[in-house]
């Protein structure tokens, strides 16, 4: 304003201003309101999510193991393993959700051989190996990283380091290090588990197993870390124990070492 002051234009652009100001005001309060209301509904969101991959993750599972622990038992030594790999935090996260998911393709599977007791034959293991594949499939439209890295684990957990897994054959570090970290949790995780066509092995047998296949089934930096950390992974083991499960200490069956691999 120019000098001298007009009283009558001076109490107009005060007026003018206080308006502007009030607007402003309201104007951030409606963002935050906003802003509030959308991390809200994210957050509904992100439960809902989480909520629906446990149940196709525990439907995946419940066909050979009726609790449903085996998936959240992977998951949570996925989280382990992917934080003492120095992951960071928000893929630590995503990989212990989507891991539960690895074997969603079993759904395709029929309970002739998934439930089998004793080993399958050379059609019916084939049969069997397809599940990888056709979870990623299941999986693979769906656009939420989340559900990629849940695709990505479900065809490639089944790979070994030294190329001769499947579907793919893929070899080393070109297998995804969501596959990897899974591969090794869920192995472990089923050979201390009791099954329909196997009983659990003793835990320190599966963890001299997992060491005796580093560098040919998994990677060699994450069965190290796996050691490491095992007084974590035996923690989450316990935590999340079979309600049915036994402990008897019986050599695996040849059937689960195919299933395992």
């Amino acid at each position: 304003m120019n000098k001298p002051f007009d009283q009558t234009e001076v109490m107009l652009r005060v007026k003018n201003l206080l308006r502007v100001r009030a607007a402003y005001l309201v104007k951030q309060d409606i963002a935050k309101e906003l802003e509030k209301k959308v991390k809200e509904r994210t957050s509904e969101l992100d439960k809902a999510t989480d909520t629906l991959i446990k149940i196709m993750a525990r439907v995946s599972e419940m066909r050979d193991n009726d609790t449903g622990k085996h998936v959240i038992r992977v998951g949570k030594y996925a989280r382990i393993l992917s934080e003492a790999l120095g992951l960071p935090a928000h893929i630590c996260y995503l990989i212990e959700k989507a891991a539960p998911l690895h074997d969603i393709g079993k759904i395709g599977i029929p309970d002739h051989i998934l439930l089998k007791q004793g080993k399958l034959t050379d059609m019916e293991w084939e049969r069997m190996r397809n599940h990888a594949q056709m979870g990623a499939d299941l999986l693979a439209s769906h656009e939420s990283l989340m559900v990629q890295l849940a695709a990505s684990i479900a065809l490639s957990h089944h790979e070994h380091w030294d190329g001769n897994g499947y579907p793919k054959q893929l070899r080393a570090a070109s297998i995804p290090i969501e596959g990897r970290i899974t591969a090794t949790s869920d192995v472990f995780d089923a050979l201390t588990s009791q099954r329909p066509y196997k009983e659990a092995w003793p835990m320190q047998k599966a963890i001299e197993y997992i060491e005796s296949k580093a560098g040919a089934h998994f990677d060699p930096q994450l069965v190290k870390l796996f050691i490491e950390n095992i007084d974590k992974i035996i923690a989450i083991r316990e935590q999340y124990k079979d309600l049915t499960e036994n402990s008897i200490q019986q050599p695996i069956a040849s059937r689960s070492t195919a299933m395992s691999s």
